[in-house]
Formats: C-alpha cells, sequence, structure tokens
C-alpha cells in the first residue's frame, strides 16, 4: 500500500481501511482503530 512501511501485515492494511475511526487515546502507538487492531493480531499477515 503506497505510504505503508516495509513489513506492514495484510490485517493491518485491509484493516485501516476497513475501520477507519479515530479513537479518542492511542492504543498500540496509533488512534486509527483498524490499525490497532492489525498490530494486535500480527500473524494474520
Amino acid at each position: 500500500m503506497k505510504g505503508s512501511a516495509i513489513g506492514t501485515s495484510i490485517a493491518s492494511k485491509y484493516l485501516s481501511k476497513a475501520l477507519p475511526q479515530a479513537m479518542p487515546v492511542r492504543i498500540l502507538s496509533t488512534k486509527i482503530l483498524g490499525r490497532a487492531m492489525g498490530r494486535a493480531v500480527p500473524y494474520v499477515g
């Protein structure tokens, strides 16, 4: 995906598109719900 870092998981890429809602607090170094979920499940990617 354009702008993503090398090694970005598939789960993180697609969940950040599917769930772009911003959260009021940072979870796993991000405020985007989909990215946090993708980082929580790294083995899917």
